[in-house]
């Protein structure tokens, strides 16, 4: 049974319609609104916490198997490793010396990611609440992983001088809260990044592929090529979640591509589809640079914030 939430922003009750969705990953239909005081679109009506919860610790990662799981995100964890070495290791800002710093992934999932990051240098910990993905991490990769929510880890304050989350702050059912707990952990001056669902390109490719399905889809089943979590972010109200917590500088850009949808891998093949996601890619950059950096249009964000000192 879903239940209806307020805004996770402003609290505000106060929404208006958007279109109906299926939400990603759990697969039940409900409806996008907007809010309208602060503008952040989130479902509503939603699964309850404890329906969420379930699912991403038992059902989520056992979809696929781990070897489907580091093929479609490795590409993505490598762009990413280097561009955070790149923000918290170089310049006057640096955060410490090489090897030193305490790097902190949150729904770490098998730890693919982390374990990229500890040869680079990083001394990393994960959270995660799946069981089985927890389990690949430390047994198969060696890594210190709780289990469970963040808040349980009852982590000390100041811990980190990095924390990642990749799509987790909008598959969350307290993105808030979450970046409240994030900011609570970094050390003074410290850096987060994240990477959540782009409402910019979601929601008006929702809408086109709707009339696609309905004009000229000549009655075949088509996959959407949409993905709608419980909080869809933009620009704007990512930077105004990050800064009410406490962050004092939010950049959002666009983010590198994972794979592309089933349809188009069908329609290319596996080889081509790393083709088509890069030209994707390199389509939505020129428009950013060509927009003075104002549109963001990109499936992803990629997000770093930095903490006040």
């Amino acid at each position: 049974m879903l239940e209806s939430v307020s805004c996770n922003l402003c609290r505000s009750k106060k929404a208006f319609f958007l279109s109906k969705v299926l939400i990603s990953p759990i697969r039940e239909v409900s409806t996008l609104v907007k809010c309208r005081n602060c503008g952040l679109v989130y479902v509503n009506p939603r699964h309850p916490v404890k329906v969420e919860k379930e699912f991403y610790a038992s059902a989520y990662h056992e979809a696929q198997k781990p070897e489907v799981w580091k093929e479609d995100r490795l590409p993505f964890f490598k762009k990413s490793i280097k561009k955070i070495n790149s923000y918290a290791r170089s310049g006057d800002r640096a955060l410490s010396a090489p090897g030193r710093e305490k790097l902190l992934d949150i729904g770490c999932g098998m730890g693919f990611f982390l374990d990229l990051a500890r040869k680079s240098g990083w001394e990393v910990k994960g959270v995660d609440i799946s069981d089985s993905a927890v389990a690949y991490g430390r047994e198969k990769l060696g890594l210190d992983i709780f289990k469970g929510e963040l808040k349980e880890g009852k982590f000390a304050d100041r811990s980190f001088e990095v924390i990642t989350s990749w799509n987790v702050l909008d598959q969350y059912y307290d993105p808030l809260g979450l970046a409240q707990e994030t900011a609570r952990l970094l050390k003074p001056d410290g850096m987060a990044f994240f990477r959540i669902s782009n409402v910019h390109f979601h929601f008006p490719l929702h809408l086109i592929f709707k009339i696609v399905r309905k004009f000229f889809s000549g009655g075949q089943k088509l996959t959407e090529p949409t993905v709608f979590h419980i909080y869809m972010f933009s620009p704007r109200t990512v930077k105004k979640l990050l800064k009410q917590v406490g962050f004092k500088k939010v950049i959002v850009r666009n983010s590198p591509f994972t794979p592309v949808v089933d349809d188009v891998k069908r329609l290319v093949g596996k080889p081509l589809n790393r083709y088509v996601g890069l030209f994707l890619f390199v389509f939505i950059q020129i428009v950013f640079y060509l927009s003075l950096k104002r549109l963001i249009l990109g499936p992803s964000l990629f997000v770093v914030a930095r903490k006040h000192e």
